[in-house]
C-alpha cells in the first residue's frame, strides 16, 4: 500500500508540474481526474469504516467431534460497499487445551450481507471458543485501509460420539 502511495504522488506531482508548463484543458481534466477519484474512493472508505458492523454466526452450537463448524461472517450494515480488498482473521481455540489457531478469508465483495463464509473441524470434545480477531480493510484504489479489532465470542460445544461428555468442559477466555 505504501509504494501505491508514493507512486500516485509521483504521478500526481508529474501532472500537476506538466500542467504548470503547459496550460492545456487536456492536462487539466487528468489533474483534476487524479485528485477526484481518490477523494470518491476515501469518501466510499471512510463512511464504510464508520458503520462497519460485524456478526459472527454459527451454524450449530452443538456437534460431534469430526464434524465440521461452519462459521459464516455477517456485514450488519447495509453501507460497507467500499472494502473489497480486505481480509477476516477468525481466532478459534480449544478449551481444554489452550491451542488457539487462526483462520485468514478474504472478504466478498459486492453488496451482500455475507463477508465470507468458512468452516473449522472439531478434532477433539470439550468447548471450542470461536471469535473474529481483526479485519483489515482496504478501498477499491488501495490507497487507504487500517485493520480493526474486535470483540466478540461464540462458544461451539463439541461432544464425543458415546454421547456427552461433561468431564471435557473448562472455562473459554479467548
Amino acid at each position: 500500500m505504501l509504494k501505491r502511495r508514493i507512486l500516485y504522488f509521483i504521478c500526481l506531482a508529474v501532472v500537476f508540474g506538466v500542467n504548470i508548463f503547459y496550460v492545456e484543458y487536456q492536462i487539466f481534466i487528468l489533474l483534476v481526474l487524479m485528485i477526484a477519484i481518490p477523494l470518491v474512493s476515501w469518501i466510499m472508505y471512510a463512511i464504510s469504516d464508520v458503520s462497519l458492523g460485524l456478526s459472527l454466526q454459527v451454524n450449530k452450537n452443538v456437534v460431534q467431534v469430526g464434524n465440521r463448524i461452519k462459521i459464516r461472517i455477517v456485514k450488519k450494515n447495509a453501507c460497507n460497499l467500499a472494502f473489497v480488498n480486505g481480509s477476516i482473521t477468525i481466532k478459534y481455540m480449544y478449551c481444554h487445551t489452550g491451542d488457539e489457531f487462526m483462520i485468514n478469508m478474504p472478504i466478498k465483495q459486492g453488496i451482500r450481507k455475507s463477508a465470507g463464509i468458512t468452516d473449522i473441524s472439531a478434532d477433539y470434545c470439550g468447548n471450542i471458543c470461536v471469535g473474529v480477531e481483526s479485519i483489515e480493510i482496504c478501498d477499491y484504489l488501495g490507497l487507504f485501509g487500517k485493520k480493526k479489532q474486535f470483540a466478540g465470542v461464540t462458544k461451539v460445544y463439541c461432544f464425543s460420539s458415546n454421547g456427552y461428555s461433561l468431564d471435557c468442559l473448562h472455562p473459554c477466555i479467548l
